[in-house]
């Protein structure tokens, strides 16, 4: 690739979608900003996947790189973060396999990013993220705002309320190459590689992000994670319920071990404002209900929305049971 515009890497994690991939890797190809390498791992898929994806790779062999390695079944998380070790661009950005992408996605977002690297400058980190619309598996619309279907405000990504519930969507999300130089290799913890690159964002540089959507966002019940109408009315009568409430509660102490995780990664080199945050939060655990409160509401250590504050709240009378885990979320 020759131009005087920066080449943007695309990571695409790939496990299992032949469903829906040629779509996707389509909607990358026909981007109205050319300067893109799209980087290709599959995680050990046991259908058509990584046929589809070297057949696009032998035709587009100057824009497409198929990563082929023995490290088997990484999961999603892991998959993208060995994605992040191959690439070499400036600005980096992250693919599923499934959606489909606006064509001004990449022109867009990376308007963003040169806007607030203007700002803070080249050796600021910097994260940008969108909006997206929420789809069917035949693209049918189901939300125009993936942000108001979960009720997510942009807006809280100060680190406090980042320790607490991500408001990152990785698919939507361009790096630059300041931050990338602080991703290492993750310890065994972390809930979403999103969250983690989020937390990276708001300790060391920016978060800003683009509010209108950038690319349709599938839901088609194979989803890693997906997009769950936000009802609150639901969840609040979920954490009357004291098994609904230990779900949460658990939620909260998994935040708490990926902060530690965090802390203990990066601790000498955060600003000290940043570490004096993280470590209370981290302590938590330890207080008692009354001093877990006031250390919250010192530190506003707060979700979105009053209600799932209230659940919040409500969810620190219950100590969680020792080895119990649990993937589900009460949002």
């Amino acid at each position: 690739m020759q131009s005087d515009q920066p080449v943007v890497d695309v990571l695409l994690a790939m496990y299992n979608g032949e469903t829906f991939l040629a779509q996707q890797i389509e909607s990358i190809l026909a981007q109205n900003y050319k300067q893109i390498r799209l980087i290709v791992r599959d995680d050990g898929s046991s259908d058509g996947s990584v046929a589809i994806a070297r057949s696009y790779a032998e035709r587009n062999p100057e824009q497409i790189v198929l990563l082929e390695d023995d490290k088997g079944n990484l999961g999603s998380s892991r998959n993208f973060l060995q994605l992040l070790g191959f690439s070499t661009a400036e600005y980096v950005m992250l693919s599923d396999q499934d959606d489909v992408w606006v064509p001004e996605k990449v022109a867009i977002v990376l308007a963003a990013m040169q806007k607030c690297e203007g700002v803070h400058g080249q050796d600021t980190p910097v994260l940008i993220h969108t909006d997206l619309v929420v789809v069917d598996k035949d693209l049918s619309m189901i939300s125009r705002s993936f942000w108001k279907y979960q009720n997510i405000d942009p807006n809280l990504s100060t680190i406090n309320r980042l320790l607490v519930q991500n408001v990152v969507t990785g698919c939507t999300v361009m790096m630059n190459r300041s931050l990338l130089n602080l991703v290492r290799p993750v310890p065994n913890g972390i809930i979403e590689h999103d969250w983690w690159l989020a937390l990276l964002a708001a300790s060391f540089g920016k978060i800003d992000f683009v509010a209108r959507p950038t690319l349709l966002y599938r839901q088609h019940g194979n989803n890693v994670l997906g997009a769950v109408k936000w009802d609150a009315w639901a969840t609040f009568r979920k954490l009357l319920r004291r098994d609904s409430r230990r779900v949460f509660s658990e939620r909260l102490r998994k935040t708490r071990f990926q902060a530690a995780r965090f802390l203990q990664m990066y601790g000498p080199l955060l600003p000290p404002d940043v570490a004096l945050q993280m470590t209370r939060y981290v302590s938590l655990e330890q207080l008692n209900y009354f001093a877990r409160l006031v250390c919250i509401v010192r530190h506003r250590f707060y979700k979105n929305g009053i209600k799932r504050n209230f659940g919040m709240f409500l969810s620190l009378m219950d100590r969680p049971t020792p080895g119990h885990t649990s993937n589900q979320d009460v949002n």
